[in-house]
């Protein structure tokens, strides 16, 4: 009976490595091949950090692929549903790219008498707070962003300069 036991209990760990494998490795399921995409993105000649960059399709077929900027203005795109899913689907893109700031706000300290009313006093200022824009906000429009970019197999080195005085697109 023992042995029956164990040879169960090895059983039931068999049946769940096998399931865990399936579900690490998948069932050969694979999503559209990628690019390698990678950029930088100027703002006024200087390296910008922390914006979002997103590649939107021209094509219906086309899978929209983002990435962030790191201090020195790169970034990598990604795209979910794509294998491996960092870079691109070839094809035409329209590029917006953000980034905006919001004002910071000092909390009181959690032993000052007047905690609750100075709380009540900030978070009424952060509900009407507003994101400073540090990139025009036209380049965070798909019609206004007047930025392009063509993926190409292989690797794709994309350069994005833009300027703190676009006005953007007429069309807005």
């Amino acid at each position: 009976m023992r042995a029956l036991v164990h040879n169960s209990h090895l059983l039931k760990v068999f049946i769940v490595g096998v399931l865990f494998l399936f579900t690490v490795v998948g069932c050969g399921k694979k999503g559209p091949a990628v690019a390698v995409v990678s950029g930088t993105v100027l703002l006024d000649g200087e390296p910008l950090d922390g914006a979002s960059v997103i590649f939107h399709p021209t094509s219906s077929s086309g899978l929209a692929g983002s990435g962030k900027t790191v201090s020195d203005g790169t970034f990598g795109l990604t795209t979910f549903g794509a294998v491996p899913g960092a870079g691109a689907t070839p094809g035409e893109y329209v590029v917006t790219v953000s980034k905006e700031e919001w004002p910071e706000f000092e909390e009181p300290e959690d032993d000052d008498p007047d905690y609750e009313k100075k709380m009540a006093q900030v978070e009424r200022e952060m509900e009407r707070a507003k994101p400073i824009y540090v990139t025009p906000r036209a380049y965070s429009d798909e019609e206004t962003s007047g930025l392009t970019a063509t993926v190409s197999s292989g690797e794709n080195d994309i350069v994005l300069k833009l300027s703190s005085d676009f006005p953007g697109s007429s069309k807005k």
